[in-house]
């Protein structure tokens, strides 16, 4: 049996919340731009 951890964390409700408001091109900016500030 395998199990799934299906609960979210903040980041997946945000990326939602602008994909669903902006559409994926800016959500997937505003996930690109997280990332650049960690390194």
């Amino acid at each position: 049996m395998t199990l799934c951890d299906t609960s979210t964390r903040p980041e997946q409700e945000d990326f939602k919340a602008i994909s669903v408001a902006k559409g994926l091109r800016a959500a997937l900016n505003w996930r690109d731009v997280r990332f650049k500030e960690l390194e």
